[in-house]
């Protein structure tokens, strides 16, 4: 028997039409639909079967998308939905017999997709299914539509209330892709619900599992009776929910659950381990690949790229796609402008960022005796500092140095090629004097040559290869500066300007610049130098990769250097950074760019308008997130509370206003019931639309749920403000918050439970509305998935944020295919857990300082550090994919970094509602280190405050200095003392006096607001 899915499709008839309509929750792969009439008045001619697609079958899950390095790139895999696509003509076989009508497919390639060649599928996958009988006058046959997955007979016992005071039988059972035969209540005898069932048996990949919802007062969930094969049960303590085969006979009793729990979750051996540090997670993943890094100027447009060969290139980004002054200016071809210098078989010994944090890279090659050291910085014809136009001239100032280290003189020959468009031919070129230009457009330039010390620079006869020779004595070196500007047309002041650039002059100018921005915001230390050149040298990537618009003063926040415009979302993400290091002016004038663009660009979905939405960004709007607009009303909300500033909330105000609106109004759309006065399960959701990188319209949860934190931060603040229309927003972000509880709730009753690591289950629940149980793909599933809700909907230490947790931490950070497979779980599930193939973009470590577990928040941090890290660069990999060796994505992600730096404050200094926590999260490690650890002038939503602390010598006492927030004080400040050999906490002292408000068990000292700075001792000793 044949699984027939007819009964959980919705299902539309039209009798006008002659059609009946099925739509599916799931993809389903339909092999075999019968029809059976009323009477023998079938239809004979024009019967048709329609089904929905968009992507299948050109893009299906195969196989191959779970090989170890298609991970990551499976993620990215298109599906189809209910709103995008296009109906197609089924080809199809009819059987006719008495009043029945048999239909099967021929195969895909024969008619419907003949460049498909030798794909011969006999089903078609779809989402929608139509059957049409256009002319009939009579048209409502019976239909059963049936996949390839058989059915089998099946008898499960369910036992609800273990452990528990019994509660009286008051519920029902629901079947999903099955059949519920019969349901026999427990009895004073017998506590279980027996079931028997008629299940699925779907191959891989398929979406035909047999899903058994119960609904009742002692718990309402979902089970999958395959996964009860193998005499396996299904127990969930936190539920009080026993499953298993009925004929085990298996019963609760209190010796029970010691048999079931087989094992250990990763979540609770995690505190059991020592505290994790970023040298563990380093050494517990394989050594890195090495990327390329980037120089740029201040908000200029214009940017280069060193490769780990040293190849430099310069990539157009925005400047054609946002016309500008410089745009008419770059005449090469392609997207890259590429100069080689064919280093790809010397061996490469190391390379430096200066100072360990500025945009200033030099790299060492050898060959035998030879060694040459590039330097390569960015700057203007005229010099670095001057004001800043979004279309300056950026200059890559490249110093190359030739060491002979050997006994014997050494010949030196270097090549240069450029290559544009084509890049497998290298571009001819002209050599005048020292100008090296494109040949046949003599006013494109190229590069500007300078060999103070000597040699010669000639051109292949070709006049596609550069050539620098020279002849080095022993232990000399010699030195050649090449001027490589971005656009291909200078003006003479700007050539002669570039021309007068001396390099190392222009060296100690740029570092002196980088030095004077660095120095104009927060500054933090820790005992790691590599985190502490992280936090420096991200604010250079922000600065670096964020464009002026040209002829203005406001800011594109682009969250890489290369490809990426204004993600939104991300964009926000280094916004608050900015914010949160004091550099409020520049966070404004990314906001004004929101605000000054709001409405101009709709996002895609089924929204009704882009009144109020923002978004638009000037043609730099990139990615098409819904969430974006739920960021930047949160941007917006943030940069009020950590600015303190109320003239610019109210200067804001209506266009703050206008974008909670447009949330207000989308929202009515899904506020519907059903035919039985029921409210949807989409109730008071945003309509259906794309995710982010992956595009399928649907309900989705992060959206919805960033959405409501964005409504609700920026209703707040003008609350808190005093803007009239502020309480009427604060009820409205209530009740859509109450709205998405609803509808997450009976999303995860509908879901099956998730069997842990320990052998017990806990509940689920999915990416989206209408869907049960696993999604497709590491975006949908762990990145987008339901870790957000900790943050944002709900309650961070709830029972529910702990079934999300620890489920994240068995079955998605360590398993493939939502992560990296592991080689050996039992020595790396440490070193290699609580990230994405995405480790530093979301809420991954957050949840867990919130939640007050140290452990869990370090191991997630250090491990997501670990992943991305590249020290060599002081920069961060976008992916670490296809493997933790390898690198992917655009670089600075800048974004990315924001939100490392966002976890590290938090460590020193974090803000939950009325209330400031100071070192909740600093490792034990750090304050053994002898150093004092600190941040200082940071901004905080109570005003700007410093926080240092340092642990005495011989381990007795440990001494912290706050110099406190004073514009908005907190109502209460907690002060946490990590003490390295986790001594117990005897006694505090402030400003020398005895403290008694101390909580040692949780290594907290509670203060109430302090007006002046103050000194605190905490001590160890009997």
């Amino acid at each position: 028997m044949q699984l027939d899915i007819a009964p959980f499709a919705h299902r539309e008839e039209s009798p006008s039409e002659a059609s009946i309509l099925f739509r599916w929750e799931e993809p389903r792969e339909i092999h075999r639909i019968l029809l059976e009439f009323p009477s023998d008045s079938i239809p004979r001619e024009n019967l048709h079967i329609r089904y929905w697609k968009r992507f299948w079958p050109e893009h299906r899950v195969l196989p191959s998308d779970f090989q170890p390095g298609a991970l990551c790139r499976a993620g990215w895999k298109p599906r189809d939905d209910w709103f995008n696509g296009t109906w197609v003509t089924a080809d199809t076989r009819l059987e006719r017999a008495g009043r029945q009508v048999a239909v099967t497919f021929a195969p895909v390639c024969e008619k419907e997709f003949p460049a498909l060649a030798g794909c011969d599928l006999k089903f078609r996958q779809t989402l929608q299914l139509q059957i049409l009988a256009p002319g009939a006058q009579s048209f409502s046959p019976a239909v059963q539509v049936f996949t390839d997955s058989a059915l089998e007979e099946q008898h499960v016992a369910v036992e609800l209330g273990c452990g528990r005071t019994p509660v009286p039988w008051d519920g029902k059972v629901e079947v999903y892709n099955g059949v519920l035969e019969a349901a026999l209540p427990p009895t004073a005898d017998d506590p279980r619900l027996r079931l028997r069932l008629l299940c699925a048996r779907p191959a891989p990949f398929s979406f035909d599992h047999t899903l058994v919802t119960v609904r009742s007062t002692a718990a309402s969930f979902t089970f999958r009776p395959d996964e009860l094969a193998g005499a396996r049960v299904i127990w969930s303590p936190d539920l009080g929910v026993l499953v298993a085969p009925e004929e085990a006979g298996l019963r609760y009793g209190p010796e029970l659950p010691a048999q079931l729990l087989t094992g250990r979750t990763v979540y609770d051996r995690i505190p059991e381990m020592p505290e994790q540090s970023l040298a563990r997670a380093m050494r517990g993943q394989p050594p890195k690949k090495p990327m390329h890094f980037v120089v740029g100027c201040e908000g200029r447009r214009q940017k280069f790229g060193i490769e780990p060969n040293g190849d430099l290139f310069a990539r157009e980004g925005f400047v054609r796609r946002v016309a500008g002054p410089d745009t008419p200016k770059v005449l090469w071809k392609g997207r890259d402008l590429r100069l080689r210098f064919f280093w790809d078989t010397m061996t490469p010994n190391g390379r430096f960022v200066d100072g360990g944090c500025l945009p200033i890279l030099a790299s060492t090659y050898s060959r035998g005796d030879l060694d040459i050291t590039q330097a390569v910085l960015a700057t203007l014809p005229g010099g670095i500092d001057q004001p800043i136009r979004g279309e300056d001239t950026v200059v890559a100032f490249v110093r190359l140095r030739f060491l002979n280290r050997g006994p014997n003189p050494l010949p030196v020959r270097q090549r240069f090629q450029f290559f544009s468009g084509d890049p497998s031919r290298p571009e001819t070129l002209s050599l005048e004097g020292m100008v090296v230009r494109a040949a046949g457009e003599p006013a494109s330039i190229r590069l500007l040559v300078d060999a103070p010390d000597g040699g010669r620079l000639s051109l292949e006869p070709s006049g596609q290869e550069l050539t620098y020779e020279a002849e080095l004595p022993p232990g000399v070196c010699r030195k050649l500066l090449l001027r490589m500007p971005f656009v291909s047309v200078l003006s003479p002041a700007e050539l002669s300007s570039l021309r007068a650039l001396d390099f190392d002059l222009e060296r100690a100018a740029v570092r002196r610049y980088w030095e004077k921005r660095l120095a104009s915001g927060s500054s933090l230390r820790t005992s790691e130098p590599d985190v502490d050149d992280f936090h420096r040298s991200h604010l250079t990537h922000i600065l670096i990769n964020d464009d002026h618009e040209c002829g203005s003063s406001r800011v594109m926040g682009r969250v890489s250097s290369f490809n990426y415009g204004n993600f939104s979302n991300e964009a926000i993400m280094q916004v608050v950074d900015l914010d949160r290091r004091g550099h409020h002016e520049e966070a404004r004038r990314h906001l004004d760019t929101y605000l000054h663009y709001q409405g101009t660009v709709a996002l895609p979905g089924n929204f009704k308008g882009k009144e109020g939405l923002f978004y638009g960004s000037g043609g730099y709007e990139h990615g098409d997130y819904n969430q974006h607009h739920g960021w930047v009303l949160w941007g917006l909300a943030e940069h009020y509370r950590l600015s303190g500033d109320r003239d610019w909330l109210t200067q804001a105000a209506d266009r703050i206003v206008a974008g909670c609106d447009w949330v207000v109004r989308e929202r009515r759309a899904t506020q519907r019931v059903d035919n039985r006065g029921r409210r949807v399960l989409e109730y008071g959701f945003l309509p259906a639309g794309s995710l982010e990188d992956v595009r399928d319209f649907y309900y989705w949860l992060s959206t919805n749920a960033l959405t409501s934190w964005g409504l609700t931060a920026a209703a707040e603040a003008l609350a808190d403000a005093g803007h009239p229309e502020g309480p009427r927003l604060v009820q409205e972000a209530r009740s859509y918050l109450a709205d998405l509880r609803a509808g997450f709730l009976e999303s995860r009753i509908r879901s099956p439970l998730v069997r842990l690591r320990d052998g017990s289950s806990v509940p689920y629940t999915p990416s989206r509305l209408h869907w049960r149980g696993r999604d497709v793909g590491w975006i949908r599933e762990v990145l987008e998935g339901a870790i957000i809700l900790t943050t944002t909907v709900l309650e961070p230490s709830s029972q529910e944020s702990t079934w999300i947790l620890k489920d994240y931490e068995d079955n998605r950070y360590l398993d493939s295919p939502y992560n990296y497979a592991l080689d050996h779980f039992e020595g790396q599930w440490f070193d290699r857990g609580g990230f994405s193939f995405q480790p530093n973009l979301l809420y991954f470590p957050p949840p867990y300082l919130l939640r007050d577990q140290v452990e869990h928040f370090l191991r997630a941090f250090f491990n997501g550090f670990a992943a991305c890290w590249r020290p060599e660069l002081r920069a961060m990999t976008e992916h670490p994919s296809p493997t933790l060796a390898d690198w992917a994505g655009d670089h600075f992600k800048s974004s990315d970094e924001a939100m490392v730096s966002f976890w590290l404050r938090s460590m020193f200094i974090q803000e939950v509602g009325n209330d400031l926590y100071l070192g909740r999260g600093l490792p034990r490690a750090w304050l053994a280190s002898g150093e004092t650890l600190f941040l200082k002038n940071a901004a905080t939503h109570f005003g700007r405050m410093s926080f240092e602390i340092e642990a005495r010598p011989g381990g007795n006492s440990i001494r912290a200095r706050i110099d406190p927030p004073t514009r908005r004080p907190p109502a209460r400040i907690f002060v946490r003392f990590r003490h390295p050999q986790k001594l117990a906490l005897r006694r505090v002292t402030v400003g020398g006096r005895p403290w008694p408000d101390i909580d040692p068990a949780r290594e907290w000292v509670i203060l109430p607001p302090l007006t002046a700075p103050a000194e605190l001792e905490a001590r160890y000793d009997s």
